[in-house]
């Protein structure tokens, strides 16, 4: 399957910011060395902690969506019976 085929293309798993905060990673190769732990769980806050807000815009954005559009159908359907009404 080409990579490009975004019609076809399995869609990844949505994660969420606990599971970003919740990351666990196993222990670093003796020799290499590995990354701090502190700094990398900091991170995974900090991306975590951006995650919910986005969360958050997308709820809010979504049930505004929802209410325009809600508001749209009821002036259209308002708006037809007026101009079936009307004379020609």
């Amino acid at each position: 399957m080409r990579t490009d085929d975004w019609s076809t293309a399995e869609r990844p798993v949505r994660m969420g910011h606990q599971q970003i905060r919740d990351a666990a990673f196993g222990p670093a190769p003796r020799r290499g060395g590995g990354l701090n732990p502190d700094e990398v769980r900091a991170f995974l806050n900090q991306v975590a902690d951006q995650m919910l807000r986005l969360e958050r815009e997308l709820a809010e954005a979504t049930s505004e969506s929802i209410r325009v559009k809600e508001a749209l159908y009821r002036w259209q359907v308002e708006h037809a019976a007026t101009c079936a009404q009307r004379p020609r």
